[in-house]
Order: C-alpha cells, then sequence, then structure tokens
C-alpha cells in the first residue's frame, strides 16, 4: 500500500471533498551572507471548490469571503475568530449604509465603488438558443437587452 502526501497544512476548513480552504506550509532554502544556507517556512493560502472562487459572485462578496476565510484559517481561538467576523460584517454594513455610493468612482465621500456589487455572468451561445431562461436570470438580461436593441455578447 502507497499513500501519497499532498501537502502538510498548518489550518484547513474542510466542507466536502475537493471544497476546501487550507494554509499549506511551503519549505525553501534560502542563502544568507554568501554561502550559508538555511530553510525558511511560509504558509500559502489553498482554496479548492469554494463557491467564492466562482466567477458569477461580485468582487465585493469574493473579498469579503477571503477576509472572512483569513480569520477562520488564522490560527486564533474560536470566539475570537467569531468576533472578528463579526466585526469585518459590521464595518461593510456600516461603509454600505453610511457612505455615498458612485458608479465605478471612489472618492472621499464615497467608499465602495457601485462596480463592486455587479455580478458578471457570461452567455456560451446565443441567448436564444437557450431551451429554458426562466430558471437563468442572467439569461432573462440578455433576452431583455435584445429586445431593447442592446448588444449582447
Amino acid at each position: 500500500l502507497f499513500i501519497e502526501q499532498d501537502g502538510v497544512y498548518k489550518t484547513m476548513l474542510l466542507l466536502k471533498k475537493k471544497k476546501y480552504a487550507a494554509l499549506s506550509i511551503k519549505e525553501s532554502q534560502v542563502t544568507l551572507n554568501g554561502n550559508e544556507k538555511k530553510i525558511a517556512i511560509t504558509t500559502e493560502k489553498e482554496v479548492k471548490g469554494l463557491d467564492l472562487v466562482r466567477r458569477d459572485w461580485s468582487p465585493l462578496s469574493t473579498i469579503l469571503g477571503h477576509k472572512v476565510l483569513d480569520q477562520i484559517l488564522s490560527g486564533k481561538r474560536s470566539e475570537a475568530i467569531v468576533d472578528g467576523i463579526h466585526e469585518l460584517l459590521r464595518d461593510l454594513a456600516e461603509k454600505i449604509r453610511k457612505e455615498v455610493i458612485i458608479e465605478n468612482k471612489k472618492s472621499e465621500d464615497s467608499g465602495i465603488p457601485l462596480g463592486q456589487f455587479a455580478i458578471t455572468k457570461g452567455l456560451n451561445k446565443s441567448p436564444k438558443d437557450y431551451p429554458d431562461a426562466k430558471g437563468q436570470p442572467h439569461l432573462q438580461v440578455a433576452l431583455a437587452m435584445l429586445k431593447a436593441g442592446k448588444p449582447v455578447n
């Protein structure tokens, strides 16, 4: 029996098979003062299969998802992790409520560009070639754009 080792992890959030986030431990050799060699140990965040790596999420939700993962993988006590996540969410909610949102611009009195809330979704074929538009909001938008005479890529 041969078992292959994929990696060594400091912390891991394992949701399902092939759905996880982890801090993998990486080892590299560093040369100091010309010929003295030392081993440097670093960690690298690895995210596989989680929804936040999908392209059909808004940039803001992806950024927030990574910040939440950073909290979870931090190695802190669970109470501190929960408090940190709550603080992130409170700060974001406060920014959204207080600040003026200006389309694709960030100025002194706006904190979050409107583009950060946009969800982009592409089509692989012509909108008319899809059999069922009811369950696909992005397809409904594309059909409405066609009907209004707007181009759809």
